[in-house]
């Protein structure tokens, strides 16, 4: 199995979790990008340059801005805090997260949410489990 497909397959159970708990989720995808006369490629595009998926939920009246990942996530992370000032983060509002799983256990996941505001952001970690059940506070969601 490829990285890009094993990345996918990773990217849907994450998005199937929050769907599960009444997010209305919105994946990012591949673009066709013409490069030659009748000659097309898929090329990815994430939201706001950063982002493979955008949840919305009702009641707790959020948006969460999610990247996924199985490989190395600080030059993620270190994306996203450059781009802040361009979408307005604004912690009450915007819950940010990148989720990279643990490719010892692929049950387990650690998930950075981004904490903080102007001037300082900082990474608030957790290290959960599929299979154990994620707690709905990691996902901004108070029992």
């Amino acid at each position: 199995m490829s990285t890009r497909s094993r990345g996918n397959a990773f990217e849907k159970k994450v998005i199937e979790h929050w769907t599960g708990r009444g997010w209305l989720c919105e994946r990012a995808l591949a673009k066709l990008v013409a490069i030659g006369p009748g000659r097309f490629i898929t090329q990815a595009h994430d939201f706001y340059g950063c982002f493979d998926f955008i949840g919305l939920h009702p009641k707790a009246m959020q948006v969460a801005l999610i990247q996924v990942t199985i490989g190395e996530a600080s030059h993620r992370m270190a994306k996203i805090v450059a781009k802040l000032d361009e979408f307005k983060f604004n912690p009450e509002v915007h819950l940010v997260q990148v989720w990279k799983r643990q490719e010892a256990d692929k049950q387990r996941v650690r998930i950075q949410t981004l904490v903080g505001g102007d001037p300082g952001y900082t990474w608030q970690e957790s290290l959960v489990s599929f299979k154990d059940g994620i707690p709905d506070s990691v996902i901004g969601l108070e029992p």
